[in-house]
């Protein structure tokens, strides 16, 4: 993806193009990946500070928000987070005999991280929701991205055999603009460079060629190897 230049976006309360919630706290799970809303998530949770929060979770029905961490590791402590992220409802879950925990759960909306409140045993912060302001897609924007997704699909399954997506019923242009990022959001910088764009139309923009470079990607891996039965996308 190294011909792409990724932006920083600052999302700020009362912008033209997204608005924002008040302030409220909620805990967090920086984490090596990004969570894009309505993307599923598996996680086993070993640690002891995330099995105290992930049992909080289960107790009291709280929903826990997910950052791509910036420096620092998952496991130990001291990891810094990107400060925007996405909030994750537990939808199935066990708890192994050791009192490990995996748990399944689904991304739901953004959200920008405004202060860390807290840091042991687990973190906490204050957070605004960020939503896309309803607006005006372009219609020959969204029948190429939904175009494009078809042609990934049917390539990806044909390779497989595992994977039937639903891409091309989804109707909803911000819900299809996060199922794109989610199939072309590796490395997760570029996931979370999609995930903070402001607006759905420019997401979709943004995220048109990178879908282009990822079919072509695997055209070309296919052309040299023919036979291949299983292509890897990470």
């Amino acid at each position: 993806m190294s011909s792409h230049h990724f932006h920083t976006y600052t999302l700020g309360m009362g912008t033209q193009n997204n608005f924002e919630t008040n302030s409220e706290e909620i805990r967090l799970f920086p984490l090596g990946l990004v969570l894009l809303p309505s993307a599923p998530l598996s996680l086993r949770i070993f640690e002891k500070r995330y099995k105290l929060m992930i049992s909080e979770c289960l107790d009291y029905g709280y929903n826990f928000g997910v950052l791509l961490i910036k420096t620092g590791a998952e496991v130990g402590g001291g990891a810094k987070p990107h400060s925007v992220g996405t909030l994750a409802r537990i939808v199935d879950w066990n708890r192994q005999n050791n009192g490990n925990y995996h748990i399944y759960a689904q991304g739901t909306k953004r959200f920008r991280l405004e202060q860390i409140t807290q840091e042991k045993p687990y973190m906490m912060g204050k957070i605004s929701y960020i939503y896309d302001v309803q607006e005006n897609i372009d219609g020959q924007l969204l029948s190429n991205c939904r175009e494009l997704m078809r042609e990934l699909d049917s390539l990806v399954s044909n390779i497989t055999g595992e994977w039937e997506s639903s891409q091309n019923v989804i109707t909803n242009p911000t819900d299809l603009s996060y199922a794109i990022a989610a199939s072309v959001g590796r490395p997760p910088l570029v996931a979370q460079y999609l995930l903070q764009i402001p607006t759905t139309q420019e997401r979709l923009e943004r995220s048109l060629p990178i879908l282009q470079e990822q079919i072509n990607l695997i055209r070309t891996k296919l052309a040299k190897n023919p036979g291949f039965q299983r292509y890897n996308l990470n």
